[in-house]
């Protein structure tokens, strides 16, 4: 029994592992640590984060099976380029989606989500005095998520969040290129807040709408900006 105790802390401290290194990876590439046509340091991030070299082999290749990471024989693992085709098809379907999620939002809205929500709000607006783009970015990311939570619709964001990396990398090129619309982005937040608080379901189908439409704006500066980092 022992043996078998031993043979179970190891492999699920491997995949605690091989989760880590997926998690730090992916979001590595996703704010342009690791830019797209750049070898992995695959050596350099197993010695970095202290995790052995078949979790990080493992997390890569979860990376290539996603469309993040391809490999080139006798050379390497690199990061893709940026897809605008797959940017927009995770645009299109977040969109729609995020349209039939508020509106459950505010049928289903606690004084618990309530207060969640406000709290994404105050971390955003925290953000915003730091110009801290990354704490911005990440509570915007988790307001979004706790639409589909309060709609129970936590798999539905699960499935779009797995396929939505070129849009997510496109929206950091457009930071790179273009800026933070704080104020913009923040009053947007604030008036879904309370749309769905007030539970009025057209206001805020209107609202989340107009907010998402804006994701892919400016694409031809952006593209003309970081055109090798495009297909």
């Amino acid at each position: 029994m022992a043996e078998y105790k031993n043979y179970d802390e190891q492999i699920s401290t491997q995949i605690n592992q091989q989760l880590q290194a997926y998690e730090i990876l992916r979001h590595r590439i996703i704010e342009f640590y690791y830019k797209p046509g750049e070898r992995l340091p695959t050596k350099e991030i197993h010695e970095e984060l202290g995790i052995g070299r078949t979790p990080v082999r493992e997390s890569v290749v979860r990376l290539q099976q996603e469309g993040l990471v391809f490999t080139k024989p006798k050379s390497g693992s690199y990061v893709s380029l940026i897809d605008l085709k797959n940017a927009e098809c995770a645009h299109f379907l977040r969109s729609n989606t995020e349209r039939a999620v508020v509106i459950e939002c505010c049928a289903r809205r606690s004084k618990a989500d309530q207060e969640a929500l406000s709290s994404c709000i105050f971390d955003q607006t925290r953000a915003m005095h730091n110009h801290d783009q990354r704490a911005f970015f990440s509570s915007d990311n988790q307001m979004h998520e706790l639409f589909y939570q309060i709609a129970g619709r936590k798999r539905e964001w699960a499935w779009l969040s797995a396929g939505s990396y070129d849009l997510d990398r496109f929206r950091w090129l457009h930071v790179k290129a273009k800026g933070v619309s704080w104020d913009s982005i923040l009053n947007e937040h604030r008036h879904l807040f309370e749309a769905i608080t007030q539970r009025d379901p057209r206001e805020a189908s209107y609202l989340i709408t107009s907010h998402l439409h804006v994701m892919l704006d400016e694409k031809d500066e952006v593209i003309t900006s970081f055109p090798e980092y495009f297909k």
